[in-house]
């Protein structure tokens, strides 16, 4: 009798403990009926033991994981061993799904098996505590992989997905300086992004003075009104809720949500969720932002070394011009107006003593002197127009046949006296688009150039076509050809010494640069082709009459 009044005893001490756990105990036979279900079920789920007893299937969410629970059970009554820990989720009385992990193992009756025992274990919390770190480490890694604000909020966006409804979110960052919010992301199903605006009396607004989580539903958002705390502005939503985004104490943005569908879409649950995501939220943007800043700031100084680069070598360029300009005034010039004012002097000094024949000769060396002085003055001015680069180029449509004649002409006398036969072989009827001026120059120079170099009796020849989209003028001449080691440097002025011409004629060693500056005025390039005692082919390649 003794017995029995302690094992009672001990019986109700056992279900008193069992009735303050945040665990439930059952007991059913093989077909699931309920011998016990311990006090807690009913702090736990909502439902009375008696509820469950009768009625407890129909407490099942529609989660995927509820349809292996009967699996679970059926193999630990078929093998009669306890079965690994499972899940399953059931419907609180209050509406709120509430999962359960659950161990159970079979009892035996009279050596066979006869229900199971189990043990369910409310882990609702941990699991979403565990989503929430496992959020904020998600943001943390996609802080590490995003290069850039746009792909880390569409990354951001992806993981509060995954906690809660959030379909509708933006995120909004404040210039505190100007009191302008931007909105670097925003999804939504009725407005399109905003523009930036001014700090006025939105709901963005509204949680950012105030520094904490705000969830407004309807009755929330018309107090509000009334109170004439906030004004709306977009779509009107059915809940909504915003967090501060902070930054060591200092807000520097909101985010929010919001659901156009359902009223009790958020609450403090949810409030909660966006508060703790949310401090990781404002690290993130900050620490990316300041890395697109580093990102840029670099940027601009790998462009200003580019930049600085390009000027050191535009001042290189520009010095070697300098001293080859020099070069030119004080010997290519200097000496043809010394030996000019040596004529004058002698002269001057002995006109009544010269004979006719000798003061032809001397006037002859005076015009002679004075051309080649002219000559290189009209290269040095073609040269200086060349380096200007606010050169304007004017396009127009030219006869082609009638620019080559022209300045084939110039040349008529010069190469008469070389007995130089001269051929224009452009067809009339071709059109080129291009700047006349510019062409007179490139063409002026590669003549006078050809002429200087072409033997007695040789000819000089202009032709043109179209090759590859290309349209070209060929300057080709008998002339004496060129080296090889001269050619590399034929355009660029770095060749050793300027040649002289088959009759003496001196050169400035400007000629082929002034055109190849020209010509890329007009979007061309020159290139030759020269053999030794065979004469040259100068190719002056333009875009094709249609492509200007």
């Amino acid at each position: 009798m003794r017995d029995n009044e302690q094992n009672l005893k001990r019986l109700k001490e056992l279900e008193l403990l069992l009735g303050k756990l945040r665990d439930f105990v059952y007991r059913h036979d093989k077909n699931g009926v309920f011998y016990y279900l311990s006090p807690s079920i009913e702090e736990i789920t909502g439902y009375t033991p008696e509820d469950w007893k009768n009625h407890y299937t129909k407490y099942l969410t529609n989660n995927p994981i509820n349809e292996k629970v009967q699996e679970y059970t059926d193999k630990a009554l078929k093998t009669g061993q306890p079965q690994p820990p499972y899940r399953v989720e059931i419907l609180h009385k209050n509406g709120n799904p509430v999962l359960f992990e659950v161990s159970e193992m079979p009892y035996y009756e009279d050596g066979e098996v006869g229900g199971i025992v189990g043990i369910a274990r409310d882990i609702t919390e941990r699991v979403k505590n565990d989503k929430i770190q496992n959020a904020i480490y998600e943001i943390s890694q996609a802080t590490n992989r995003s290069g850039n604000l746009n792909k880390l909020f569409e990354e951001i966006h992806s993981i509060i997905k995954s906690l809660m409804s959030a379909e509708n979110l933006y995120i909004a960052l404040v210039d505190k300086e100007t009191s302008i919010i931007s909105f670097p992301y925003f999804v939504d199903e009725f407005d399109p992004p905003p523009s930036p605006r001014k700090f006025g009396k939105g709901l963005t607004e509204f949680v950012y003075s105030k520094g904490e989580a705000v969830v407004v539903n309807k009755p929330v958002e018309k107090k509000l009104e009334r109170e004439g705390k906030i004004e709306l502005i977009g779509a009107d939503s059915m809940s909504w809720i915003g967090v501060p985004l902070k930054e060591k104490d200092e807000v520097i943005g909101v985010l929010a949500v919001q659901s156009y569908s359902d009223g009790n879409a958020y609450g403090e649950e949810e409030r909660q969720i966006l508060t703790f995501v949310s401090e990781q939220v404002a690290q993130a943007i900050s620490k990316v932002k300041k890395e697109e800043q580093v990102q840029k700031y670099l940027k601009e100084l790998e462009n200003t070394k580019a930049s600085l680069t390009e000027k050191a070598e535009q001042l290189k360029n520009l010095n070697a011009d300098k001293n080859r300009f020099i070069s030119i005034l004080s010997h290519d010039l200097k000496n043809p107006i010394s030996t000019l004012l040596g004529y004058a002097q002698f002269i001057s000094e002995e006109f009544d003593y010269l004979s006719k024949e000798e003061l032809i000769e001397s006037v002859s060396a005076v015009f002679r002197t004075a051309s080649n002085i002219h000559e290189l003055l009209d290269r040095i001015l073609d040269w200086v127009k060349a380096q200007h680069e606010s050169m304007e180029v004017i396009y127009k449509d030219i006869e082609l046949y009638r620019v080559v004649e022209n300045n084939l002409e110039l040349y008529e006398s010069t190469a008469h006296k070389k007995g130089i036969k001269l051929i224009n072989g452009i067809d009339k009827s071709t059109i080129i688009q291009a700047d006349v001026r510019i062409l007179n120059t490139i063409l002026r120079n590669l003549i006078g150039n050809s002429i200087k170099y072409t033997e007695d009796r040789g000819f000089i020849k202009v032709t043109s076509h179209l090759s590859d989209n290309t349209f070209k003028i060929v300057i080709e001449d008998t002339g004496v050809g060129i080296e090889p080691g001269i050619i590399n440097n034929l355009f660029n002025g770095t060749s050793s010494g300027t040649r002289i011409g088959t009759r003496n004629e001196k050169g400035t060693g400007l000629g082929l640069i002034i055109c190849k500056e020209l010509i890329q005025k007009l979007g061309g390039a020159i290139n030759v082709e020269s053999e030794l005692g065979k004469g040259s082919k100068f190719y002056v390649s333009l875009k094709p009459p249609s492509a200007n």
